[in-house]
C-alpha cells in the first residue's frame, strides 16, 4: 500500500481530500502545520476531528518560527515598500510543498497531497478547469518535487461541489466555514496587524 502525507487544515477542502485518497487506497497520513503562535488548539481541532472520524493517522508539525521569517517578515516588508504581497506563494514554496515534502521524505512516506484545486498532466502543473484553479499559486515549488503530488481535488469545479461531498461523506466539518483570505491576520484588519509589527507609516 503506498502512503500519502496529506496537509490537514480542518477544512472541506482537506478534509474531502483525505476521504478521496483513504477511497482510493492510500495510507493516509493526516498532518497539521502550525505556524502561528498560540494557535495550535484552533489549528489542530477540526483536522484531528476529520482524521479520528476517518480513521486515519494524524501529526502536529511546529514551524512558527520558520513561518515568522519566511512569511510573516517578508509580507510586512513588502507593504513597507509600498508592493503588493502574496503570502499564499510564500507559504506554499517554504510550508506545504517544502517542509512538508521534505517531512514526507524523512519518514519514508511515498507521496504528498493537498487539497489544492491544480491538476497534473505528465508530472508537470496544468491550468485547472475548476472556477477555483489555483495553480498559480504553485509557480515556485521546486519541479524535482512535482512527481510526488497528488491533488484528489483537480476533479471538482466550485466549492459548493466540495461541500456537497463533504455532506455526501458525513463529514463533521461539511458546513465550516472558508478560511481567511490571509490566515495570520485577524478579521482582515491588515492596519492594525502592521502597527502591532513595529510598521509606523502604511503606504
Amino acid at each position: 500500500m503506498k502512503s500519502v502525507l496529506l496537509g490537514m487544515s480542518g477544512g472541506v477542502d482537506s478534509s474531502v481530500a483525505a476521504a478521496l485518497l483513504k477511497q482510493e487506497g492510500y495510507q493516509v497520513i493526516g498532518i497539521t502545520m502550525v505556524l502561528i503562535p498560540n494557535n495550535e488548539e484552533e489549528t489542530v481541532k477540526d483536522a484531528k476531528t476529520v482524521a479520528d472520524f476517518l480513521g486515519i493517522e494524524h501529526r502536529v508539525l511546529h514551524l512558527e518560527e520558520e513561518f515568522r521569517n519566511k512569511v510573516i517578515l517578508p509580507f510586512i516588508d513588502s507593504y513597507q515598500e509600498g508592493s503588493t504581497p502574496n503570502p499564499c506563494i510564500l507559504c506554499n514554496e517554504h510550508f506545504k510543498f517544502g517542509a512538508m515534502y521534505q517531512y514526507a521524505k524523512e519518514n519514508g512516506i511515498d507521496y504528498l497531497a493537498t487539497g489544492h484545486y491544480v491538476s497534473m498532466k505528465d508530472g508537470l502543473l496544468e491550468k485547472n478547469t475548476s472556477l477555483k484553479d489555483q495553480s498559480y499559486f504553485l509557480y515556485r515549488i521546486d519541479p524535482d518535487v512535482l512527481p510526488n503530488l497528488v491533488f484528489p481535488l483537480a476533479r471538482f469545479q466550485s466549492k459548493e461541489e466540495i461541500r456537497e461531498k463533504a455532506r455526501e461523506l458525513g463529514l463533521p466539518v461539511a458546513s465550516k466555514k472558508d478560511s481567511e483570505e490571509i490566515c495570520f491576520v485577524p478579521n482582515k484588519d491588515y492596519v492594525s496587524f502592521l502597527k502591532k509589527n513595529g510598521t509606523k507609516e502604511i503606504p
